[in-house]
């Protein structure tokens, strides 16, 4: 699972321990993240302006910086993003309490330690997948089945029945197309608001996009896209057809603004 991290602290030596212990903690769980430095508040902006979501998954914030401290930066940040995460670094314990209203997702107490870090990119991994592994109820053969949003690949009609297409296995249900369509595309923007508290920018995107007629692709799954056809990150290729390919290639867009952005 890619990370992506910005750390935002005006001392240099601890900036760099900071990151040093992100990797350091990365390279444990066998994980990658990206971690980007910046000095204050006024250099993070800069790098946003004319942009829309932020991109990165979790933002480490100095409340003390600069001109602007941290509290000011995340409420200028929520103007535009409502779902990135967002923790306080401070040295002041009575200050714990003074960023709910911009949704602080943790506070920690300088001089971080390994441990505390540890333990708060665990409860944020674990945040992440359980945004992931949102279900949908499917009725098949007469039985109701759980099925993970993020295990579907596409889904297909095939006269009176759809073939809906998982990582495990291939459901075949008794029901109309548009119906079985409308259904995940709900599941998925219900899970995008209920994790995202409304988040701006994601609820009401479609996760599963019509890539020719009668078949509809999950949009997370998309890994490159051509003008007749689309790969998946399990090399399944699926046709595209002329009048899909402008909204596929804008789903896809969205859905990967974030890596896009910078």
């Amino acid at each position: 699972m890619p990370i992506r991290i910005a750390c935002l602290e005006d001392e240099a030596p601890q900036a760099e321990a900071l990151k040093d212990s992100l990797l350091s903690w990365g390279y444990e769980n066998n994980i990658k993240p990206g971690v980007d430095l910046y000095q204050g508040a006024e250099q993070f902006l800069f790098e946003l302006d004319g942009k829309g979501q932020v991109p990165y998954d979790l933002l480490l914030l100095d409340i003390s910086m600069g001109e602007m401290d941290g509290f000011s930066l995340a409420e200028k940040i929520r103007e535009k993003d409502r779902s990135v995460k967002i923790a306080f670094l401070t040295s002041d314990p009575s200050r714990v309490f003074d960023g709910y209203e911009v949704g602080a997702f943790r506070y920690l107490l300088k001089p971080v330690t390994q441990e505390k870090l540890a333990e708060l990119m665990t409860a944020f991994l674990a945040g992440q997948k359980e945004r992931e592994e949102s279900y949908v109820l499917l009725e098949s053969g007469g039985e109701n089945v759980k099925v993970a949003l993020s295990a579907v690949k596409y889904i297909e009609a095939d006269g009176h029945y759809v073939n809906v297409v998982t990582d495990a296995e291939h459901l075949r249900l008794h029901r109309n197309y548009k119906d079985v369509l409308e259904q995940l595309n709900a599941a998925g923007q219900k899970a995008d608001t209920e994790m995202d508290n409304a988040a701006v920018g994601t609820a009401g995107t479609l996760l599963f996009v019509e890539c020719r007629r009668g078949l509809s692709v999950n949009i997370s799954r998309v890994d490159s896209i051509g003008k007749e056809e689309l790969c998946l990150d399990d090399g399944t290729r699926l046709p595209v057809s002329r009048g899909c390919v402008k909204q596929v290639n804008s789903a896809f867009i969205v859905c990967n603004r974030k890596e896009d952005m910078f």
